[in-house]
C-alpha cells in the first residue's frame, strides 16, 4: 500500500512539475513578442474566407467590411447562415458577401455549418488557403495575408492571435479578459518563439486546402477548434502560432452570458483532456515525433484557477509532511509548485495584464475559486455535451 501510495504520488508530482516547466517556457517566450507588423502586407495564395454565422445580424456587417479590403480579386468571402431566426443572411449578403443558407436542426453546431461551407466551396472552386473567422470577430488589417503566406509557407494550420475584450467593467469580467489572453496569446505565442506547436482557438485559423477538405469538420463538440487541433496533430500536422495576425472579439454583455460561455469551453476542455492525451502520447511515441507530445502536455495544463488549487493544495501537503518528518525529495518539490506558479503569474500580469486587471482585481479573484470547483464538479457529475450558443445582446 505505502509502495502504490508513493508511486501515484511521483506521478502526480512529476505531471504537475512537468506542466510547470512547460507553463515557464511559455511565458520566458512571451518576453520576447511585440506588436502587431500586418498593415502593408499582402498575399497571393487563393484564399477562401469562412464565417459561421447563427443569428448575428448586431455582429456580420462590421465582420465582413474588416475583412474585405484585405482581399485579393480571385479570393472569396463566403458566410453561413446557419440555422437563423433573423436577417443575417440578408445583411450579409448586402454587406458584399457570398452567403449560403443551412437549415438543420438534428446536427447542431459551428462544425457543421463549417463542414457545409466545404462542401459549397468544393462544388464551387478549391482554394489554396481556407480561413476561418467568427461572425462576432473584427480582423485587424493583414491577418488574413499574414496567416495564408504563413499556411503557404510552412504547408500546416495556423492559428492566429484571437483576443476577447471585456465589456463589463467589474473585477470577474476584467479576470476573463486577463485569462483568455494568457491562453490565446502568452502562451502559444511564447511557445511559438521555441518552435513549440499551438491548439486552436475558434477564429482567425488557416488551413491548406489539402488539410482541412476532408470530413474531420462536421462534429458538434463542444470545443470543435481544440478537437480540430487534435485531429491534425494526430495525423502529423499540429498547428503553428501567428502572433502578429490579429483578430478581435468582445465576450457577452452579462454575467449569465459569461457564465454559459466559460461552462462550455471548459467542459469541452475537460472532455478532450481525458479523451485525446492519451492519443496524442502514444502518437508521439509511435513516430518518435516530439510534436504530438507537446500538444499533450499544452492541453494537460489546467484552467489557471484550477492550476492555482492544485499547486496549492499540493504545497500545503507538503509543508505539513515535512513538519511531521516525513520529508523527501517528492515534498521538497512539491513545497516550491505553488510559489513558482504564482511567479508565473506575476511576471505574466507584469508583462501582459497590468492594462488589463489591477492588483487588487488579482487578490479579489480568489473569490471566484468556488466557482471554478463548482464548474470542474458539474462537469464531473453533470458534463455539458451539446453545442450551446453564447447569447449576444441582440438576443434579449
Amino acid at each position: 500500500m505505502h509502495l502504490l501510495l508513493t508511486s501515484v504520488t511521483a506521478i502526480v508530482v512529476s505531471a504537475v512539475t512537468l506542466q510547470l516547466v512547460f507553463l515557464a517556457i511559455q511565458v520566458a517566450g512571451s518576453l520576447q513578442l511585440g506588436g502587431n507588423a500586418g498593415e502593408n502586407v499582402a498575399h497571393r495564395a487563393r484564399c477562401a474566407v469562412v464565417i459561421p454565422a447563427h443569428n448575428e445580424r448586431g455582429n456580420i456587417a462590421q465582420a465582413i467590411a474588416a475583412i474585405r479590403p484585405q482581399l485579393n480579386p480571385a479570393d472569396r468571402l463566403i458566410v453561413v447562415a446557419d440555422n437563423c431566426s433573423d436577417d443575417t443572411a440578408q445583411m450579409a449578403a448586402a454587406a458584399g458577401a457570398d452567403t449560403i443558407e443551412r437549415t438543420d436542426t438534428v446536427r447542431i453546431g459551428k462544425g457543421y455549418a463549417l463542414d457545409f461551407a466545404m462542401r459549397h466551396i468544393e462544388s464551387t472552386g478549391i482554394p489554396d488557403v481556407i480561413i476561418f473567422v467568427d461572425a462576432d470577430c473584427i480582423a485587424a488589417p493583414g491577418c488574413i495575408s499574414l496567416l495564408a503566406n504563413m499556411v503557404e509557407a510552412r504547408g500546416r494550420p495556423v492559428q492566429g492571435k484571437y483576443l476577447m475584450r471585456a465589456l463589463l467593467k467589474t473585477p470577474a469580467a476584467r479576470m476573463a479578459e486577463f485569462s483568455f489572453k494568457i491562453k490565446n496569446y502568452v502562451r502559444p505565442g511564447g511557445g511559438s518563439r521555441f518552435g513549440l506547436p499551438c491548439l486552436l482557438y475558434g477564429s482567425a485559423m488557416a488551413f491548406p486546402w489539402k488539410l482541412i477538405g476532408g470530413s474531420i469538420l462536421a462534429t458538434g463538440h463542444l470545443t470543435e477548434d481544440l478537437k480540430l487541433a487534435i485531429d491534425l496533430s494526430l495525423h502529423g500536422f499540429p498547428p503553428l502560432y501567428c502572433p502578429e495576425a490579429q483578430c478581435d472579439s468582445t465576450f457577452p454583455e452579462s454575467e449569465g452570458a459569461m457564465t454559459t460561455q466559460r461552462t462550455r469551453w471548459q467542459h469541452g476542455y475537460f472532455a478532450s483532456l481525458v479523451e485525446y492525451t492519451p492519443k496524442l502520447i502514444a502518437a508521439a511515441l509511435r513516430r518518435a515525433d516530439w510534436r504530438p507530445l507537446a500538444v499533450a502536455v499544452d492541453l494537460s495544463v489546467p484552467p489557471l484557477a484550477l492550476m492555482f488549487m492544485i499547486t496549492a493544495l499540493m504545497s500545503l501537503l507538503a509543508s505539513a509532511a515535512i513538519l511531521l518528518g516525513a520529508g523527501g525529495v517528492l515534498a521538497e518539490t512539491s513545497l516550491v509548485l505553488f510559489p513558482a506558479f504564482v511567479l508565473l503569474i506575476l511576471i505574466i500580469w507584469r508583462f501582459h495584464g497590468r492594462d488589463i486587471v489591477s492588483g487588487a482585481d488579482l487578490v479579489a479573484s480568489l473569490n471566484q475559486l468556488v466557482a471554478r470547483i463548482s464548474m470542474l464538479w458539474n462537469f464531473i457529475t453533470k458534463p455539458q455535451r451539446s453545442w450551446v450558443r453564447t447569447e449576444r445582446k441582440e438576443d434579449r
